[in-house]
């Protein structure tokens, strides 16, 4: 769908699988997933890999890429900067949708497991609905 080569492909997959790891010490440190008590995961994430070493086993456009979307993943639209390279603001816009795709699986098994009683510890500010709300919408880039 998106003509990417087997390069391409690779990389978006290995970043689906890490850009989450900035949940690792979130829950550690604070026994929470909820950004705005605690920290900023995505970011976190990033400056993770980095210390880990990442950046040397990369190429540095690989680098970049992964880092803009571990740690730009759960940003709104208005808080990601203008300025990334297209090839990184593609491989964001995947991993956002994918992001979004895979929390709305887990809201609504949350609803039909037990009626939305512990969602509200997990998501705050977040209310039972399957309808795709114009905002939701206008945020998933590939939607449009």
């Amino acid at each position: 769908m998106l003509g990417w080569g087997q390069a391409e492909v690779f990389t978006a997959e290995s970043c689906g699988l890490i850009h989450d790891i900035g949940r690792f010490p979130q829950h550690f440190r604070y026994g929470s997933f909820h950004d705005a008590d605690t920290m900023d995961h995505g970011r976190a994430g990033r400056l993770l890999l980095q210390e880990e070493g990442m950046p040397s086993l990369l190429k540095d456009n690989e680098w970049q890429k992964i880092s803009c979307a571990v740690e730009y993943h759960n940003k709104k639209v208005s808080d990601i900067p203008g300025n990334l390279p297209d090839d990184a603001v593609l491989l964001l816009k995947l991993i956002r949708d994918a992001d979004k795709m895979d929390i709305m699986d887990l809201v609504i098994n949350s609803v039909s497991d037990n009626g939305f009683k512990e969602l509200p510890d997990m998501l705050p500010h977040i209310t039972p609905g399957r309808e795709l709300t114009p905002e939701v919408i206008s945020q998933t880039p590939f939607c449009h």
